[in-house]
C-alpha cells in the first residue's frame, strides 16, 4: 500500500477517466474495493486522506474532510467507501 498509489488513484479519477464512470455505478463497498485493486491501485484509507490533502494543496473544509473520512472523493459521487486501513 502507499501514498503514491492514492495519489495516481485520485488523478486518475479527477480526470474523468473510465475508473470514475465504472466507480459511479457500483452500489457496494466490496465491489468498490475489487475494482480499485483490479486497476492497480492499493492504498489504506489513511494513505488517501493524506494523498487527498496533498493534491488540493491545502487543509480540507469540514464538508471534504467529512468526505474523506468517509472514504469518498470530495465533490464526486465516486466512493472508494472502507479502503482497508
Amino acid at each position: 500500500m502507499s501514498k503514491e498509489s492514492a495519489k495516481k488513484f485520485i488523478e486518475e479519477v479527477n480526470n474523468g477517466s473510465h475508473l470514475k464512470k465504472e466507480l459511479e455505478s457500483i452500489k457496494n463497498k466490496e465491489d468498490a474495493q475489487k475494482t480499485i485493486k483490479k486497476k492497480g491501485f492499493s492504498f489504506s484509507k489513511k494513505e488517501f486522506q493524506e494523498a487527498y490533502k496533498e493534491s488540493i494543496g491545502r487543509d480540507l473544509s469540514d464538508e471534504e474532510l467529512k468526505q474523506v473520512a468517509a472514504g469518498r472523493v470530495p465533490n464526486s459521487p465516486v466512493a472508494i467507501l472502507d479502503v482497508e486501513s
